[in-house]
């Protein structure tokens, strides 16, 4: 079974008091370290392609910047506006001030048209391939694993009050869909809340779901979405998918650590967690972790004095010594560079 990769990278985005302003490492440091996991765990049988998704204007210094990188001649670069037309107009909708966030999401939809695959996982630049990629562990026959999260993991993980707040979050998420796709309504206890990037989406419910919003107005689908908040590109495909009865066509529901292994990302501050976070060898490898989830995300938008442990003197130090667990060799990755501006979409909020 093939599957496509595919990851938005934008330098800069535009919102609706300018550019945005927040600083931080340098996005070719993050996303070498996702590339250097691809080519250590990457299943060469299985991954058709890695499309890489960037503003036209932004292309060139992009491709640029990660030229050198062993995984270059396997990456497709493709612009934002091939896949949605004036894409700098749709942006500039900016609901909630978040247009970076909500725009990436739309590419992520919108690359079922791009992809020749069935199925595509879906990028961010802070997601890392932590193990070698089994077929068994994406697939069970011609569907795909997608992750499903409840109210009592939440009650698991987080903080009495926490997870009830991620609970109301993630629900909300999904009624919201059913209003954006026009469905029938649907009780918040009966909403089954599933994992995010990264996710193995079908092609087929992308397309579908493409074609009913495109149907529920005149502006093209992606404006419509645009023009509205509230939503995620999760929300809507699954709710989708499982209004329509495509879900169990395409996909088989797993634990919240099967593909992401959300137990074991940094995906919240540390005092949200009731266990304290000690993000160290033990935290990731010890515990049983070879019946774990493929993917670790350390969300680039919690800050580093955050998560960071006492161990380490900075970051780049951290991720370092982790790729070296990983037997991964890190010498691509310059620990002095000039920051650049960051993709918004993936580090400004707390979702």
């Amino acid at each position: 079974m093939d599957v496509s990769f595919v990851l938005p990278l934008c330098l800069k985005e535009f919102g609706s008091d300018g550019f945005a302003t927040k600083q931080s490492e340098s996005y070719k440091n993050i996303v070498d370290r996702l590339l250097l996991s691809i080519d250590k765990f990457g299943n060469v049988d299985v991954i058709a392609d890695i499309f890489v998704i960037c503003p036209d204007d932004e292309m060139q210094e992009i491709q640029e910047n990660l030229k050198k990188h062993q995984n270059y001649d396997t990456l497709t670069f493709v612009s934002e506006d091939s896949l949605v037309p004036d894409a700098m107009k749709i942006k500039a909708y900016d609901p909630d001030g978040r247009g970076g966030w909500y725009f990436q999401q739309v590419l992520k939809i919108a690359c079922a048209t791009l992809v020749k695959t069935d199925f595509y996982i879906t990028l961010d630049s802070d997601v890392i391939l932590m193990k070698p990629m089994q077929v068994a562990q994406l697939f069970s026959g011609e569907r795909s694993f997608v992750n499903v999260e409840d109210k009592a993991y939440y009650q698991k993980m987080y903080t009495e009050e926490f997870a009830e707040e991620e609970y109301m979050v993630k629900t909300g998420r999904y009624l919201r869909a059913v209003e954006v796709l026009e469905l029938e309504e649907t009780e918040r206890s009966s909403v089954q809340i599933f994992g995010e990037t990264p996710v193995t989406l079908n092609k087929h419910i992308s397309n579908a779901l493409i074609a009913h919003m495109s149907a529920l107005s005149d502006t093209p689908w992606y404006e419509l979405l645009m023009r509205q908040s509230g939503w995620t590109e999760y929300g809507l495909y699954f709710m989708f998918a499982q209004k329509t009865n495509l879900l169990d066509k395409y996909h088989v529901v797993a634990s919240p650590d099967h593909v992401l292994d959300l137990s074991r990302s940094a995906w919240h501050l540390s005092s949200h967690y009731i266990v304290p976070r000690n993000y160290d060898h033990a935290h990731f490898f010890g515990n049983a972790s070879e019946n774990g989830g493929l993917f670790l995300v350390i969300q680039s938008w919690i800050s580093e004095e955050d998560w960071l442990p006492e161990q380490f003197a900075s970051k780049h130090e951290f991720y370092a010594t982790l790729l070296t667990w990983l037997d991964i060799d890190s010498k691509e990755i310059v620990p002095e560079v000039e920051p650049l501006i960051e993709d918004a979409s993936a580090s400004e909020l707390e979702l």
